[in-house]
């Protein structure tokens, strides 16, 4: 059976955390994070991460149906909002490069620590 995640090969660094949650498979290297959904994925150097905050819609996130998740879930995330200042797009048509771009991801704590640990952003806690 064929992966619905579109590989991205040759990632940069060291690989220091990979997590997967759902549709979301993010991995954060010491030079790159990645993030994949089924059909797409983007490549994301650290040094072009702008900003990365807490992301609240204007319409409350609601689904057609309660989901049957436990009660906890110790790797559930939270939505940012991350803005780059370049990134790469694979798709199963090919790669593009973006010059800029806001994507919001769902993050969990222990993949925001990896980031704040290997990026130059300032953390405020």
């Amino acid at each position: 059976m064929r992966s619905p995640f579109v590989r991205v090969r040759d990632i940069a660094g060291e690989v220091k955390f990979c997590h997967v949650l759902r549709d979301v498979r993010t991995t954060v290297t010491t030079e790159e994070l990645v993030i994949q959904r089924p059909h797409v994925s983007f490549r994301i150097p650290l040094a072009n991460i702008v900003s990365l905050v807490p992301y609240t819609p204007d319409v409350p996130l609601t689904s057609p149906a309660p989901l049957p998740l436990p009660a906890a879930i110790p790797f559930a995330g939270s939505p940012y909002r991350i803005t780059v200042a370049g990134l790469t797009v694979y798709t199963r048509s090919g790669k593009r490069d973006w010059t800029r771009a806001d994507l919001v991801v769902p993050l969990s704590r222990v993949l925001l620590e990896q980031l704040a640990r290997y990026s130059r952003l300032t953390v405020f806690r």
